[in-house]
């Protein structure tokens, strides 16, 4: 309606002109139809950069009413508005702003994990009001917080190697849970207050790295390197054990078989040997090392 109003008014406001040329040229009144549609054209080019507003892919014009104050959004696409008094106050992007959530501990089932993301959300245009006037550190420490405690709820369910495992879903629950703590910020008893409004849609969260706790992760390293030798400790001993039963099956004493598989491996050896059963009859005899080899001694 804005732009047919503005229209009807400067085609009305031509006729005074045409009926004045037509006076002073004491033309025919029929001369009008040719004298007011050039004076309309030429009137509606000088006025319609402050008629139509034009906005681009991704951005939006804020328009405000220069006598009442009140503003109102425009998105992408052509847009009419008085050429007075509405002016176009601002021009916002409504492009992807990504945020970085610093690495922090985070307790999961099992044992604390540290994670660091990545935010991507964008300007709201339907609140783009309360956005603007939002204070960027404000709102970042805001939005700081809510993701903190959506990952902090996913990842309780969850034992941390689940988690690292699952990077791809746990990122993807997270925003879901983001998005419900920000319409919980957003909410009060069914209805928006507008200083809560953040004006903002999520796009994506991203987990740039999920790790074990370093304190966790160095126990868990010293864990798997003592795991690792008692697991060599047992291959040398059932080694040296198979090699002294080979050499009782051939008829040797275990101290005889003992003595030759040292002698075999090299001097220094020291182990302990348990027997078992009847020493005169070698092919019973159970030998079992106690101690592991020391190769210092």
């Amino acid at each position: 309606m804005r732009f047919w109003n503005q229209i009807f008014i400067i085609a009305v406001l031509c006729l005074i002109p045409s009926l004045i040329i037509i006076g002073l040229f004491k033309a025919n009144l029929s001369g009008i139809i040719i004298i007011w549609p050039i004076i309309f054209a030429f009137v509606v080019s000088k006025f319609w950069d402050e008629i139509i507003v034009k906005v681009e892919p991704l951005r939006a014009k804020i328009i405000k009413d220069m006598t009442t104050g009140n503003m109102r959004i425009v998105g992408p696409g052509w847009h009419a508005k008085y050429f007075w008094p509405e002016k176009v106050h601002k021009e916002i992007s409504l492009e992807e702003i990504k945020l970085a959530i610093k690495e922090d501990k985070y307790e999961t089932a099992d044992s604390p994990v540290t994670v660091s993301g990545l935010l991507v959300y964008r300007p709201d245009i339907k609140y783009l009001l309360f956005f603007i006037q939002r204070e960027k550190n404000d709102l970042e420490e805001i939005l700081n917080s809510l993701i903190r405690n959506a990952i902090g709820e996913i990842l309780s369910e969850k034992k941390s190697d689940d988690a690292i495992k699952e990077r791809p879903e746990i990122g993807h629950r997270i925003m879901e849970q983001f998005k419900q703590q920000v319409e919980l910020y957003q909410r009060r008893n069914d209805a928006y207050e507008q200083e809560d409004i953040l004006g903002i849609l999520v796009s994506n969260f991203i987990i740039n790295n999920i790790k074990p706790d370093p304190v966790v992760q160095q126990a868990k390293s010293q864990e798997e390197v003592e795991k690792r030798q008692r697991k060599s400790e047992r291959t040398e001993t059932e080694t040296f054990l198979e090699q002294v039963q080979m050499w009782v099956d051939k008829g040797h004493t275990v101290e005889k078989a003992t003595e030759i598989v040292l002698s075999m491996h090299g001097r220094g050896k020291r182990i302990v040997i348990d027997m078992q059963g009847d020493t005169s009859k070698a092919s019973s005899v159970k030998p079992r090392i106690d101690l592991p080899i020391d190769d210092k001694d």
